[in-house]
C-alpha cells in the first residue's frame, strides 16, 4: 500500500493592480515504490472483466481511421476487456506515421452508455478503482495528445464514462438523437478518468460544474448551444456528414496535419515559454522545404470562405 503525507505549502498568486492573495493548502504528496502496479499488472485484471472489444480500422486513402465501441448487448458500455482493447487500438494508431483524423464512435448508432454495471460491480474494490482510474486516464491522454485530428461522433447515449471518453477527442459532433450527460453524481460517483479537468477546457468552469451537479442529459441541440458541440448532423446520415464536417479541416498534406494538432496539444498542455520554443523547433522542417515552395509558387491568394466554414 502506498505511504502518504501531508505537505503544508503556500501559493501565492500576483493579480493586476498587484494585489496579492496567498492561500495555505495542503498537497497529498504520494510516494512510489515497487508496490505500485505495472500497466501489465492492470491489463491482466481488466481482461478478466466483461464482454465487447473495440475495433480500429484506418484507410490509407483518405488517413482517416475509425474506432467503434462494440459492446451491443450493454449499449457499448465498457467493459474491463474493452479498456484493455481501447488502449491497443490507441497504440496502433501513435504508430499510424500518415494517419490524418480519426473518428470514435460506438456501434450500431450508440456510442457508449458508461461502464459496464457488472464490471463496476465485480471490480468494486479500493484496488479496482485504482486500477481502472490509472489504466483509463493513461489510455485517454495517449488518445488527446494523438496527431490525429480526433473526432466523437455522438448517437444515441453518451453518458456516464461514455461522455468522458466523448471529451477526449478534439472536435464533438453530435446526431440529432444524441443525449449527452455527466450522470456520475447520481451514481454517487464522481469522474475519474479525466472527465472532468477535459470538460473544464471545453466549456469553462461554472458549466462544467452545472452539468456535474445536476446530473442532467443534454439534448444534441443543447450540446451545440452551450458550445460542447462543434457540430450537429442528421441521425440517418451521421456518419457520412460527420466526413464531410471533416474534409476542410484535413485538406493540406498529413503532415501539416499532424504538426498544427501536435502544436496545438504542446499549447494546451506546456507553459507559454514551452509552448513557444516548440512552436519554433516545429517550423524548421517546414520553412523552405517542398510544400512551402510549391505554396509559394502557386500564388494562392486568400479570400473569405463561402459557406463560413
Amino acid at each position: 500500500m502506498l505511504n502518504a503525507k501531508m505537505i503544508r505549502s503556500k501559493f501565492t498568486v500576483t493579480f493586476k493592480n498587484c494585489k496579492i492573495v496567498t492561500q495555505t493548502f495542503l498537497i497529498n504528496s504520494m510516494s512510489t515504490d515497487s508496490s505500485q502496479p505495472s500497466f501489465e499488472e492492470i491489463r491482466k485484471y481488466l481482461w478478466g472483466f466483461g464482454k465487447g472489444n473495440v475495433n480500429l480500422s484506418k484507410n490509407e486513402d483518405t488517413g482517416i481511421a475509425t474506432l467503434v465501441l462494440n459492446n451491443p448487448e450493454k449499449r457499448n458500455a465498457i467493459s474491463g476487456q474493452m479498456m484493455v482493447h481501447l488502449r491497443d487500438c490507441i497504440e496502433e494508431l501513435e504508430k499510424w506515421k500518415s494517419g490524418k483524423a480519426v473518428i470514435l464512435q460506438g456501434h450500431n448508432n450508440i456510442f457508449c452508455s458508461g461502464a459496464d454495471l457488472d464490471f463496476v460491480r465485480a471490480a468494486g474494490t479500493k484496488q479496482g478503482a485504482s486500477y481502472m482510474s490509472t489504466w483509463m486516464q493513461d489510455t485517454l491522454n495517449r488518445l488527446q495528445r494523438l496527431p490525429l485530428i480526433s473526432v466523437s461522433l455522438l448517437e444515441g447515449f453518451a453518458i456516464g464514462g461514455g461522455a468522458e471518453v466523448a471529451v477526449s477527442c478534439d472536435y464533438i459532433v453530435v446526431a440529432n438523437n444524441a443525449k449527452f450527460g455527466f450522470v456520475h453524481a447520481k451514481m454517487g460517483l464522481v469522474p475519474v478518468w479525466g472527465g472532468t479537468t477535459r470538460l473544464v477546457n471545453k466549456i469553462g468552469q461554472r458549466k462544467a460544474l452545472d452539468m456535474l451537479l445536476t446530473s442532467k442529459v443534454f439534448r444534441a441541440v443543447d450540446c451545440l448551444n452551450i458550445g460542447l458541440a462543434d457540430a450537429m448532423v442528421p441521425t440517418a446520415e451521421s456518419f457520412v456528414k460527420t466526413m464531410e464536417w471533416l474534409s476542410p479541416r484535413i485538406q493540406h498534406h498529413y503532415t501539416i496535419v499532424r504538426a498544427n494538432k501536435t502544436s496545438v496539444i504542446n499549447t494546451a498542455l506546456n507553459s507559454y515559454q514551452d509552448s513557444l520554443a516548440k512552436e519554433k523547433t516545429m517550423l524548421v522542417p517546414f520553412w523552405g522545404g517542398q510544400l512551402n515552395i510549391e505554396a509559394l509558387n502557386k500564388k494562392i491568394k486568400h479570400e473569405p470562405s463561402q459557406n463560413g466554414d
